[in-house]
C-alpha cells in the first residue's frame, strides 16, 4: 500500500486507512520504534485483566471464592420461585 507524508503542524505524518487499523486492533494508542531504517507500529492493548484466570484458580483451591456477604442478600419471589441458578 502507497501513501504520501503530510504535514500536519510542525510535524509529518501518515494517513492509515480505516480497514488498516481495524484489521491491526489499533484504536487510540500505538507505539512506535524503529528497526533497521523501518518504523514498527504495534497496538498499545491495554491489560486490565492479565492474569485473572491464574487468581480466580487459586482462590478455587484455596476455597477462597464463597460470596462473604450471604447475609445481606435479600430474595423476593422472583429469586426463589422463578429464577434459576
Amino acid at each position: 500500500m502507497k501513501t504520501k507524508v503530510i504535514k500536519i503542524g510542525n510535524s509529518l505524518g501518515i494517513r492509515i486507512p480505516k480497514p488498516l487499523l481495524k484489521q491491526c486492533e489499533i484504536e487510540s494508542e500505538v507505539e512506535i520504534e524503529e528497526s533497521s531504517r523501518l518504523l514498527i507500529i504495534k497496538p498499545i492493548r491495554k491489560k486490565v485483566r492479565r492474569g485473572w484466570d491464574e487468581n480466580f484458580e487459586q482462590m478455587t483451591q484455596n476455597k477462597d471464592d464463597t460470596l462473604i456477604d450471604t447475609d445481606t442478600i435479600l430474595l423476593n419471589d422472583f429469586d426463589k420461585d422463578e429464577w434459576e441458578w
